[in-house]
């Protein structure tokens, strides 16, 4: 049964929920498990900086109260923001636990996916050989 909270962010300061700047969103205390254990620890290690986020799409007025409906945002959050989205979901499937809703959602994750992929592609080296993987036999769950 999915936890809720609500409409809006008055309601969901009402239900004692809490804002999680990676995933754009009031959620549950008790939802993501696999978010905080897990996912959070990892990316603060590779982008400790914080988010901040603005009313202008120039980033001159900053909001700090966190109510509002539709914000420009830097585009190393929207990176960490799918880098989040596809740990947390790879982190609720190998350690249990609920995640938000955006981790479930095909197009969401196609999205983020895509996202990424496209931005690697325009990397120096892309179709260079740089590592090597040993094949093995593998399983599905």
């Amino acid at each position: 049964m999915p936890l809720s909270c609500g409409n809006d962010t008055a309601a969901a300061v009402r239900r004692d929920c809490v804002f999680e700047p990676l995933s754009n969103r009031w959620l549950p205390k008790r939802c993501g498990t696999a978010l905080g254990l897990h996912v959070k620890p990892t990316l603060k290690a590779i982008d400790s900086e914080p988010y901040r986020f603005y009313r202008d799409p120039r980033g001159e007025r900053e909001i700090h109260e966190h109510d509002w409906a539709k914000i420009p945002l830097e585009k190393r959050h929207h990176f960490a923001h799918c880098v989040n989205l596809l740990m947390q979901g790879a982190a609720g499937l190998a350690f249990g636990g609920m995640i938000e809703e955006h981790a479930r959602d095909w197009e969401h994750v196609k999205h983020c996916a895509d996202t990424i992929l496209t931005a690697a592609k325009g990397l120096p080296g892309w179709n260079k050989i740089n590592s090597f993987v040993r094949v093995r036999a593998g399983e599905c769950y």
